[in-house]
């Protein structure tokens, strides 16, 4: 074999190589290219991944984007935990871009700050659209667990934007378009029942926070989102998987925040959110194929109207 074809073999190699790299954690068919620590404030964990699809091509026509933020109580997780979910793989398929969000993390810092800090990242994409073709009016919110908290107040709580600053990022809005809410204390109630998450509301002892009585404990823990009548609805869709009893005493992620939630939504006049509910026991959790994919039908038909 000549030298130019040994070269040829080895490029072509190469490529399947990286090719193969490169591919989704999912089904290994979809292929994404990752611009990664994209930094959005001062602080080392104040970072962001960019995912795109990696045959995006030459186009003029700004996309949307989909901001996550991770699990772990305000206290664990990474940026990196959406490499796990399915979920990345479809809407790189979908031809959205994806963005993850690292935030500062308990005891550094408590809450509300890492909700500042998302805040602050989806003030920069707004900022610095026209760079990464973001379209500034169709960014959706993506949290998990704690991260699906902070989404959920970002959509319907204060937003953090500053007209009056000098810094073009704090002018921006803080406010998602779309919002996905999976398995989260969406008011915060049931967070204040349990010492290992009170610590990140600032009560720093768990022994005296137990002594605490509970009225004051949810006032500490943020305001009940729903309520607020003057709060504008954005389309949301709500993710709930588990048991309903020991509410608000038992798990944090009890569905019956994600139903409240939406049945407050249903009554405002909303007819684009959606609850998508398994009461579990009894019920199986269902696959991820199946709660992605009812997930994406939503999304799209979202977007089809923004």
């Amino acid at each position: 074999m000549g030298l130019r074809k040994s070269l040829a073999l080895l490029g072509a190699l190469a490529a399947v190589l990286c090719a193969a790299l490169a591919r989704s954690p999912g089904q290994g068919k979809v292929i994404w290219k990752v611009q990664r620590d994209i930094a959005y404030g001062s602080h080392p964990l104040q970072k962001l991944d960019l995912y795109r699809p990696e045959a995006s091509g030459l186009s003029f026509r700004k996309k949307p984007v989909v901001v996550f933020a991770h699990s772990g109580g305000w206290a664990t997780g990474s940026k990196e935990d959406i490499e796990l979910s399915l979920h990345l793989e479809l809407l790189i398929e979908a031809r959205f871009q994806v963005v993850s969000v690292n935030y500062r993390l308990s005891p550094e810092v408590l809450y509300p700050e890492p909700e500042s800090d998302v805040a602050r990242a989806i003030q920069f994409l707004r900022a610095n659209a026209d760079e990464y073709r973001f379209d500034p009016d169709r960014i959706l919110a993506w949290g998990i667990s704690s991260g699906g908290v902070m989404m959920a107040a970002l959509a319907f709580g204060a937003d953090f934007q500053d007209l009056s600053s000098s810094d073009p990022v704090d002018r921006e809005s803080s406010r998602p378009n779309v919002a996905y809410v999976v398995n989260a204390s969406t008011c915060l109630t049931g967070m204040a029942y349990f010492p290992e998450t009170a610590a990140h509301f600032g009560a720093l002892d768990p022994q005296e926070w137990a002594l605490v009585p509970i009225e004051d404990k949810i006032a500490a823990s943020g305001a009940h989102l729903v309520l607020d009548p003057t709060v504008q609805l954005i389309p949301t869709y709500h993710e709930y998987i588990g048991s309903r009893e020991d509410f608000p005493t038992g798990d944090p992620h009890n569905p019956e925040h994600g139903l409240t939630f939406f049945a407050n939504q249903v009554s405002r006049g909303d007819t684009l959110s959606q609850l998508y509910y398994v009461e579990h026991p009894p019920n199986p959790t269902p696959p991820r194929e199946v709660t992605a994919s009812v997930f994406m039908n939503w999304l799209e038909g979202i977007m089809a109207q923004l």
